[in-house]
């Protein structure tokens, strides 16, 4: 099984459904929805999941924002048990909560 990790950056009014707002952005590249369509140059993904604070190789949150709920973290695994992120690092959220200018963890 082969994996990729693609970074999907959503407007400021997709905070509301995060979900639905990643599965109309991801769509177009949805294998089960083009059975019949998959050249070889095609990116196409069978499974998906929200992911990176976790691991520690999320985004960097800025100081002070560690706690906003507007963050978003990774998602549980498939046996319900949660993943929290690491100290200072979660799955997104709005630039502003971000802090772009530490080094990509």
């Amino acid at each position: 099984m082969a994996g990729v990790t693609v970074t999907v950056c959503l407007p400021a009014e997709a905070a509301d459904d995060v979900e639905g707002a990643l599965t109309k952005a991801l769509a177009p590249f949805d294998s089960d929805a083009y059975p019949d369509y998959n050249p070889v140059d095609r990116g196409m993904w069978d499974s998906r999941l929200i992911h990176g604070g976790s691991n520690g190789y999320g985004f960097a949150i800025a100081p002070g924002y560690e706690d906003d709920p507007r963050l978003i973290h990774d998602e549980p695994a498939p046996d319900g048990t949660p993943r929290p992120s690491a100290p200072g690092v979660c799955a997104g959220g709005p630039r502003a909560l971000l802090d772009f200018s530490r080094p990509h963890l």
